[in-house]
């Protein structure tokens, strides 16, 4: 009678233990669930950020371009001033 006992006991005790580790199992698997969806999203925008920044640099002005642009505005910058100056020198004669 009493090795049925202890028998029992120690069914319902491992029975127990069993039933608490799946029960971890089952939260660690539903933890990492969460993290595999959000480290896909973050892949799929970086995947998206990768396009974006392939398609800025195509459409990128040339530097030989975006260098005459501002030697552009440099000149037409004297120039105004230049004009600024005449026109302030022959306004006062």
């Amino acid at each position: 009678m009493m090795k049925r006992t202890l028998s029992w006991a120690l069914l319902a005790g491992l029975t127990l233990a069993i039933g608490v580790g799946l029960g971890r199992q089952w939260q660690v698997t539903a933890l990492l669930a969460v993290e595999v969806d959000r480290l896909r999203d973050e892949t799929r925008n970086l995947g998206q950020l990768r396009a974006d920044n392939e398609r800025l640099k195509r459409e990128r002005t040339p530097a030989a371009e975006v260098a005459r642009i501002r030697a552009d505005y440099e000149a037409a910058s004297r120039l105004r001033i230049e004009l600024e100056m005449r026109q302030g020198s022959s306004g006062g004669r």
